[in-house]
C-alpha cells in the first residue's frame, strides 16, 4: 500500500502498473526529450534539424559511426 498525491505521483513506483494514461505521459515526455536532443545536436553541429532526425532515427551510434556521418568531429579515449 502506499501514500501519493497528484494524478501522477505513483507512476514511477515500481510496483504500480502503468495506466494507459501514464504510458501516454511518458510517450510525451520521451518525444519532448527527444525533439531537445535533435535541436542541441543540430545547433551545435551546425546542421539542419532535418537532417539530424534523418541521420538519428532514433537509433544509437558507435563513436566511429557518428565521426563518419559528422556527429562529432574526432574520437575521445
Amino acid at each position: 500500500d502506499g501514500v501519493s498525491s497528484g494524478d501522477r505521483a505513483r507512476m514511477w513506483s515500481p510496483v504500480t502498473p502503468f495506466s494507459a494514461e501514464d504510458d501516454k505521459v511518458m510517450n510525451t515526455m520521451m518525444d519532448q526529450l527527444y525533439d531537445a536532443f535533435i535541436t542541441r545536436v543540430a545547433e551545435g553541429r551546425g546542421m539542419p534539424k532535418e537532417k539530424v532526425e534523418a541521420i538519428a532515427q532514433g537509433r544509437v551510434w558507435t563513436g566511429k559511426q557518428a565521426q563518419e556521418i559528422g556527429l562529432v568531429d574526432q574520437l575521445g579515449s
